[in-house]
């Protein structure tokens, strides 16, 4: 069967309400397939990285000279509901990575991935720059910690849950072509609301974001019976650099050069293109510069701050259970 056995890995179950797990590979430290489509990352020497000595693999464990099994614990992978039908219930499951590939850079901190995931059938249509509104939104997001608060005279400390929320402002955006497929590219900071309050020049990071459409259908999962008529969903592919602020335009380069490096094949292909499509985008349309404040209270201001608090899931590091259909990396 080749390499098209790799299309569903380790299907454990058939029919409705099957888990079946899916991850790409790395066939050599320059090139990484992801297993399910025919996608590949990396077209350079077959010794070297994809992106360099300074970019690390992250979601995969490190071997003497290639990147070894992907990684499989908290943060690296999440269980994927699917509404194939759109009747509002649950018809399978998966385990997939949260994201295809992640990298990590050794000396600043930042990085960079690219993933393909699966969306519902009415997301199919919508505008790139709406489903990139969404993707921001789990990037943004809030967090909540836990936090043990000293103990007081009876010696019994005091544990509260501590929300963080995140402030989103976009700068730029430009309509972009992965091949021969659409895509949209955007940039938009980060900034932590509290921090906000104290300083309203405050940011904690800058990203860029790329969506784009692909000519693939995803089954989820398949019964030993092929069914030719078993619904399908579509798939996006969705790449990102997240750095500092102060940091981010010195890693831009590499993004691209991540971008230049990522091959999609045709849907009825078994394997991976022998060249990468090309990433090409049109003038950026940049926004008007935010004037930042920290959000007021709401009896003191009568408009809200340019940059208001986004209300989203966890971001995409901490798995959660992701609702049937929902963008989940």
């Amino acid at each position: 069967m080749g390499k098209r056995a790799l299309f569903v890995a380790s299907l454990v179950c058939g029919g409705l309400g099957c888990t079946a797990s899916v991850g790409g590979k790395f066939v050599h430290p320059g090139e990484y397939d992801h297993g399910l489509f025919p996608v590949r990352v990396g077209y350079g020497p077959q010794d070297q990285g994809i992106l360099g000595s300074d970019w690390l693999v992250d979601n995969f464990t490190a071997t003497k000279d290639r990147p070894g099994p992907a990684k499989s614990g908290p943060g690296y992978v999440l269980v994927a509901h699917y509404d194939m039908d759109d009747d509002g219930k649950e018809d399978r499951t998966r385990e997939e990575p949260i994201r295809d590939v992640l990298f990590l850079h050794r000396r600043t901190g930042a990085s960079m991935w690219v993933t393909l995931t699966t969306l519902s059938t009415r997301e199919e249509d919508l505008d790139l720059s709406e489903l990139a509104e969404e993707v921001i939104e789990r990037v943004a997001g809030g967090a909540s910690t836990m936090q043990l608060d000293s103990p007081g005279a009876d010696s019994r400390g005091v544990v509260r849950v501590v929300e963080h929320r995140t402030a989103v402002a976009e700068l730029a955006s430009a309509a972009c072509r992965l091949g021969t497929d659409p895509a949209y590219e955007v940039d938009f900071e980060l900034a932590d609301v509290d921090r906000l309050k104290l300083d309203p020049t405050s940011r904690s990071a800058k990203v860029r974001l790329v969506i784009a459409r692909t000519p693939y259908r995803d089954r989820v999962a398949r019964s030993a019976a092929y069914n030719s008529k078993a619904p399908t969903l579509p798939v996006i592919l969705i790449a990102a650099l997240r750095a500092r602020p102060e940091r981010f335009d010195s890693h831009l380069a590499d993004f691209a050069k991540l971008m230049e490096q990522v091959g999609m094949g045709a849907k009825d292909d078994h394997t991976p293109p022998t060249q990468a499509s090309g990433f090409r985008c049109d003038a950026a349309v940049k926004r008007a510069a935010p004037s930042v404040e920290p959000p007021a209270p709401a009896a003191a201001s009568t408009a809200p701050a340019p940059m208001a608090p986004q209300q989203a899931p966890p971001p995409a590091a901490e798995p959660k259970d992701n609702p049937a259909g929902a963008i989940t990396r």
